[in-house]
């Protein structure tokens, strides 16, 4: 057998046959090793697609969307458009991983020092770093309410905040821009554009991903809600009629009785949602689903028409230097719009999950 073994070593081949076996020896293993990676990028999409791989994706696209955004507005390609909003369009998308180290003593370092230059030092301060410190300056201080519930538990808060943002910014820039056209022929209005758009790609990813009923009738999130509302409309209403004379304008005679609506209307589904949850049972009738839904959107019109019109008519009393308001009842007519303005949005916001929850069934 040793005779055979040593025989076989010794044989010899062909060298071009050898090289052409060698070649196809080394074809044969690369087309496996294709077909092995193949395998695994499907397996490593299918297995990443379940733990949310595109979402963080598109976060962190979103994220990059908006660096990009604040990048132009220190170039000569910037529009005119409030930039600000990023810093919580940025609070809202930031990848989990990164927002929690900044959330960390590393970002509590990193916005002191920022503080203490901005203070102390301003000269040491160039302006394009107040936008990035804000951003890490909100992350290290935002309570648990925006910085767990809104980026969690309640994340169509955020995702909708995101939405709001971003449409905001491209009307913004259309109307800067000089029209629909130049924002998407100019080599300035491209380029902003461009990014704007991408802004929405998370906050509609993100959307869709999310459970319908997260914030319908019948669950923690809607009884968030209804107490918001409640709580915020009952503040302005007791703002604008509690020792404040507001029966001479007809805004906020409008005001008052949209709020005494808002509150009974809230705090009866907010008693709903309490049973629902006691009883573990969501009441989801699609006939009273449909009935709440036109009542919050009815709700949100009219109270975000009386917050404008009392903004309106405040705006007035202000420019006629106090001659037709004191201090002290401006003061509180403004309070009470501003609380208004915060009822009209979470009714606004209770509305459209209760919205997506019957066009998702």
């Amino acid at each position: 057998m040793g005779k055979g073994f040593m025989s076989y070593l010794a044989m010899k081949t062909d060298a071009a046959g050898g090289e052409a076996a060698q070649a196809a020896l080394i074809d044969a293993d690369l087309q496996e090793l294709g077909v092995a990676a193949r395998k695994l990028a499907n397996h490593a999409l299918v297995l990443g697609g379940g733990l949310g791989f595109g979402t963080t994706f598109l976060k962190w696209l979103a994220f990059f969307a908006a660096v990009y955004l604040l990048i132009l507005d220190r170039t000569n390609w910037k529009t005119n458009m409030l930039t600000a909003l990023l810093v919580p369009y940025i609070f809202f998308t930031l990848p989990g991983g990164l927002f929690s180290l900044l959330r960390g003593e590393i970002g509590k370092w990193i916005a002191i020092i920022a503080v203490i230059l901005r203070l102390f030092f301003p000269r040491h301060f160039p302006d394009w770093l107040e936008l990035p410190g804000a951003v890490i300056l909100l992350i290290a201080v935002a309570p648990n309410l925006f910085a767990s519930t809104f980026r969690g538990d309640l994340v169509l808060v955020g995702i909708f905040i995101c939405l709001i943002i971003g449409c905001y910014l491209l009307q913004e820039h259309i109307r800067a821009s000089g029209g629909f056209r130049n924002a998407f022929r100019k080599g300035n209005g491209v380029s902003n554009s461009i990014g704007i758009l991408l802004l929405f790609i998370y906050p509609v990813w993100a959307l869709n991903r999310e459970r319908a009923g997260a914030g319908a009738v019948g669950s923690a999130g809607s009884l968030g809600l209804r107490v918001g509302q409640a709580v915020f409309s009952s503040a302005s209403l007791l703002f604008m009629s509690v020792g404040v004379e507001f029966f001479s304008y007809t805004a906020f005679c409008f005001l008052v009785t949209i709020m005494g609506l808002v509150i009974p209307w809230s705090c009866t589904l907010a008693m709903i949602d309490v049973y629902s949850i006691l009883v573990g049972c969501p009441l989801r009738v699609p006939g009273i689903m449909v009935i709440v839904v036109i009542g919050d959107w009815v709700l949100a019109i009219l109270s975000l028409a009386a917050a404008s019109s009392s903004a309106a008519v405040i705006d007035l009393l202000l420019q006629f230097h106090g001659s037709h308001c004191s201090p002290r009842f401006c003061g509180r007519y403004q309070l009470s719009a501003m609380m208004a303005f915060l009822s009209w949005f979470l009714t606004a916001a209770s509305s459209l999950f209760n919205l997506w929850f019957i066009a998702s069934r």
